[in-house]
Order: structure tokens, then C-alpha cells, then sequence
């Protein structure tokens, strides 16, 4: 018998701290802290939970959710998320710009290097790729991990773009 109340005690308490992980299924509503929808969970892969809000795709971990009266919540409004949003992009757009600069050098997604900015046009970038230049659009650009300018696309791909078996 107390063998049975100890096994019975522990799937309890393994039930109590493992739902949370993966309780926020795609498609589930959640809640903000003043009763209203903040978003849909677009996605989770058990340590992040992707909230669409509609405006943004938020990534937070599973932690970040409560659940009470069967709802899902988070201790935040949709507002409140979206401005914290907006305000996280544009500073990365103003990282962005200021390192978009003339002789700055560029690296593919996978770390390879790529060339030089040599002109930026006001929606495309002119790097020098092997003493040629390569046109991309500024959308393809961001900053990696370390500052670094980068092109949102692995070298392989940008040689399959531009034809060509160089690598």
C-alpha cells in the first residue's frame, strides 16, 4: 500500500511540472493579464513557443504561460508585447544601418565570407565578390550574433543565384 501511495505521488507531481512544457499547443488562444487575446500559439517545439499576435511572431519560452480557469495566459497584454516588439526591431534596424556601411565586410549565413560593400543603393547593396560586383537586396541583410553583417542565405545558394559552380 505505501508503495502504491509513493508511485501514485510521483506521477502527480511529474504530471504538475511537465505539462507546462508542452501544454501550448498550436492553435491554442492566449490570454493577456487584462482578459483580452494576445495571440495564437503559431508554434512549439517544446522549448519555444512561437505566439502570433498578429502584428509580430513572438518566440518565449513555455515558463512564460500560466494556465487558469482552462485558458492560457501570460503576464502581458498584447499592446505591451507588440510595442516591446516594434521597439526590438528598430533598434536592430538602426544596428543594421549603421553597419551597412562602404568596406564592410560581408559573411553568408553559413560564416562563409562573401565580399565588400562597395555601394549602397536605397534598396539594394553592391558588394565586390572576387574582384566582380554582386547586387543583393538590402532586405537580405542582417546582423549575426557578433555584429557582423550578414546575407540571409548560405554561400551555396547565392553561387546557385548567380549560376555558377564557384565557391
Amino acid at each position: 500500500m505505501r508503495l502504491k501511495t509513493m508511485t501514485t505521488a510521483a506521477a502527480l507531481t511529474v504530471a504538475a511540472f511537465a505539462a507546462p512544457a508542452i501544454a501550448q499547443e498550436a492553435g491554442a488562444s492566449i490570454m493577456g493579464n487584462d482578459g483580452k487575446v494576445v495571440g495564437t500559439v503559431a508554434s512549439n517545439d517544446g522549448t519555444t513557443v512561437m505566439l502570433d499576435t498578429g502584428a509580430h511572431q513572438v518566440p518565449l519560452g513555455p515558463d512564460m504561460f500560466a494556465q487558469a480557469d482552462g485558458a492560457w495566459s501570460i503576464n502581458t497584454t498584447k499592446t505591451d508585447l507588440d510595442t516591446m516588439m516594434d521597439e526590438m526591431k528598430a533598434q536592430q534596424m538602426a544596428a543594421l544601418e549603421a553597419a551597412l556601411v562602404e568596406g564592410a565586410a560581408v559573411v553568408t549565413a553559413d560564416a562563409m565570407p562573401l565580399g565588400t560593400i562597395e555601394m549602397i543603393e536605397p534598396e539594394a547593396i553592391v558588394l565586390t565578390y572576387k574582384e566582380a560586383p554582386l547586387t543583393l537586396p538590402k532586405n537580405l541583410f542582417a546582423l549575426d550574433g557578433n555584429g557582423a553583417v550578414m546575407v540571409l542565405a548560405n554561400h551555396s545558394a547565392i553561387m546557385a543565384a548567380m549560376n555558377t559552380s564557384d565557391s
